[in-house]
């Protein structure tokens, strides 16, 4: 199932409205399901695309920034090379705005706590994901 990308469903008159998901995302397979990603009019990806209100509490978009994350994980489970685009991507997009907002940083702590848990994980063993191997199984 096909989030809807308008970001109107998930940030309307309540800026928490959001965290009202938090109990279960629908089946993201790929990142044109997350709710932070759009298409453009002429198909090309958007992969950070939440809005920006001057007027929001910073710290109501720090836990949307945090639910937002928690889609990622999600997509994580159907398909790590997308969720690994979703991050890339959307961390290095125009749109993401490092400083003020609130959802970014969110976001961004929710990615730092993430990988302090892989840093554990590499310590005890666990194999690395290497994503040079699958960018080229990927273009092969």
């Amino acid at each position: 199932m096909a989030a809807n990308n308008s970001t109107d469903h998930i940030y309307g008159d309540s800026a928490l409205s959001v965290l009202a998901m938090s109990a279960g995302h629908p089946a993201i397979a790929s990142r044109d399901d997350l709710s932070f990603t759009r298409r453009d009019e002429n198909g090309g990806m958007q992969n950070w695309s939440v809005p920006h209100d001057q007027a929001a509490c910073w710290h109501n978009g720090k836990q949307i920034g945090a639910h937002l994350f928690t889609e990622v994980e999600a997509l994580a489970a159907n398909d790590e090379d997308e969720a690994f685009d979703a991050i890339c991507f959307a961390m290095n997009n125009p749109g993401w705005q490092p400083f003020g907002w609130g959802i970014e940083t969110g976001f961004s702590e929710s990615l730092a706590a993430a990988a302090i848990i892989g840093l554990r994980a590499i310590r005890e063993g666990v194999v690395r994901y290497d994503f040079e191997a699958q960018r080229k199984k990927h273009w092969e």
